[in-house]
């Protein structure tokens, strides 16, 4: 059976003490194996690294605000699967633009205190069918 599931998203919080002001950095991460209620059902989704693409991110990534690609206020240098903690982790760089130096300052701030990746599902494995199963929710 095919499913198209189109573009999904992912939220996360920014560890404060994981921003490195003089370099204008975080460290973050942007996914984990948490399960989340689709419409199709529970996503995990496999943090083994031949399970995740990250060719486009380690080409230096797109920083966005609100996942509009005419707002980059910044570049992900550094992109890798964690397998040991079972997540997605990356460094991001703010610019030097007064936008980007703007949202940076939110972070600092701990007005802007979440990211959130958007994410392409190529291939997804059914590993269990429950019929009449209550939700996450």
């Amino acid at each position: 059976m095919k499913i198209k599931v189109g573009k999904q998203f992912r939220n996360f919080s920014i560890e404060r003490n994981q921003v490195n002001e003089d370099k204008r950095t975080i460290d973050l991460s942007f996914s984990s194996e948490e399960p989340v209620e689709r419409y199709w059902g529970i996503e995990i989704l496999d943090h083994k690294a031949k399970s995740v693409n990250l060719r486009r991110l380690r080409r230096g990534g797109a920083l966005l605000i609100d996942h509009d690609t005419t707002k980059q206020v910044g570049v992900i240098e550094e992109v890798f699967i964690d397998e040991a903690e079972r997540k997605g982790r990356a460094t991001v760089r703010f610019g030097r633009r007064q936008t980007a130096v703007d949202i940076f300052n939110d972070v600092l701030d701990g007005i802007r205190s979440n990211v959130s990746v958007g994410y392409q599902v190529d291939e997804m494995v059914l590993e269990k069918e429950e019929k009449n199963k209550p939700t996450l929710s």
